[in-house]
């Protein structure tokens, strides 16, 4: 007996914070700051992903593969009608084309940003097949009782042209329960499409793997043998090889012995009975993705925290050398200057204290007083002391102190800088 999954009060979930690269900045000292930006966005990424699947009451099927595979033909022998365009010379489908129930809440809080969702009617008799759209999530809608837990979608290809087009199935992918990667003999051991593939496999998705077109001495043991790695074996009943379609592909696809073998396999595996545990499956992988992706992150963050203070501790032992350096070669000229000063402040306290100083200048005043009158004598200026101040600092000869700054800059610079930002000198 099935059982009863409880319905679900999306409203009561918040939308999760996304996180952006604005976020996290470190300096770049060591080797791996650059996986920074990397890290914080595929957290970014699984984390809303993870909130969005957390409360999703289906489970998506993802067809995905190479430019001209086939991947829109058995997705529309899959939904019974031609609801994808199919071409093989270029990359046709621009956007993804999404076949799930009427009920099913695609839309409430898609976790990529940018895709406006549009609902068409999938039973009208005059819906043209379509291409899909950048930046539309077209949903075909259908009333099937038994597929009302399942959703199925076409992307564009993993190897387009386009780099959006290839963002997008790479951004479905994360939302995937299952994917039918669809290959074709010319195209298996293509770098792009097989990189996914090992992909898939390594994340341990449920994978079922099409190889379309397939030669009439095709074997499904030279296909396995040159996709999988030690570490993502792929399981002989999950390869399936489908010949080249003479004509009306989709229909004559719907009829070959292999393609209802796959259909049968898939619609068993995501039945209805087993939706909890292949949601639950999702659910773990997800948290399992994020915590990688977050201790990733936090240990490059610490690493650069480290490297940080080293460079600071550096910076400061740098600053003492060139400070000390600079006093020393320079002190016999500053130790004459502390004299001229110190002997301008004796002189000033003295005067302050010297009972004498009075009649001295009331004598000195007597004996002057002649000559200004006769225009001999000047009377100092107010404002001469800071006068002589400002010639003295524009006479200054700030040479030694620019030739330390300069030194202190280049040696930054030289044992300083991150090594592969380091400047020749």
């Amino acid at each position: 007996m099935e059982r009863e999954r409880k319905k679900i009060d999306f409203t009561a979930f918040p939308h999760p914070t996304r996180l952006h690269s604005d976020d996290v900045k470190v300096p770049g000292l060591t080797p791996g700051a650059e996986a920074v930006d990397r890290l914080l966005n595929e957290a970014a990424r699984t984390w809303t992903v993870f909130a969005y699947k957390v409360f999703s009451p289906c489970l998506w099927v993802i067809f995905l593969g190479g430019t001209g595979t086939g991947k829109s033909t058995l997705f529309n022998a899959f939904v019974g009608k031609p609801l994808s365009r199919t071409g093989v010379e270029r990359p046709i489908t621009a956007g993804p084309v999404v076949y799930a129930h009427q009920e099913c809440p695609i839309e409430h809080r898609f976790p990529f940003e940018g895709m406006e969702a549009t609902r068409i009617e999938a039973a009208d008799p005059d819906l043209e097949p379509a291409t899909g759209m950048p930046g539309h999530l077209l949903i075909l809608e259908h009333h099937q009782t038994e597929w009302s837990h399942l959703v199925l979608v076409d992307t564009p290809d993993v190897d387009s042209v386009e780099a959006a087009h290839r963002h997008v199935a790479e951004n479905l992918y994360h939302l995937s329960d299952a994917v039918v990667f669809i290959t074709s003999q010319e195209k298996y051991a293509d770098e792009v499409p097989y990189r996914f593939l090992s992909k898939v496999l390594h994340d341990h998705k449920l994978c079922y793997v099409v190889l379309n077109k397939a030669e009439t001495r095709a074997r499904k043991e030279d296909l396995i043998k040159t996709v999988q790695s030690e570490d993502t074996p792929i399981a002989a009943e999950k390869v399936w090889l489908i010949p080249y379609a003479p004509a009306q592909p989709w229909t004559w696809f719907s009829e070959h012995h292999a393609f209802k073998d796959l259909r049968l396999a898939l619609l068993r595996d995501l039945s209805k009975g087993n939706l909890d545990d292949l949601h639950q499956a999702a659910i773990s992988s997800l948290a399992h993705s994020l915590d990688q992706s977050m201790a990733g992150l936090l240990a490059r963050i610490q690493q650069e925290n480290e490297a940080a203070q080293q460079w600071s501790g550096k910076l400061e032992a740098l600053t003492r050398q060139i400070i000390d350096d600079f006093l020393q070669a320079h002190s016999q000229r500053f130790a004459q200057r502390a004299r001229e000063h110190l002997g301008v402040e004796v002189r000033r306290l003295f005067s302050r204290y010297d009972v004498l100083a009075r009649p001295r200048r009331f004598i000195k005043e007597l004996v002057l007083t002649p000559f200004r009158v006769l225009g001999l004598a000047r009377n100092r200026e107010p404002g001469s002391r800071e006068e002589a101040l400002r010639r003295a600092r524009q006479n200054m000869d700030l040479t030694p102190l620019q030739e330390a700054v300069t030194k202190f800059n280049r040696l930054v610079l030289e044992t300083l800088s991150p090594g592969e930002n380091r400047p020749s000198l």
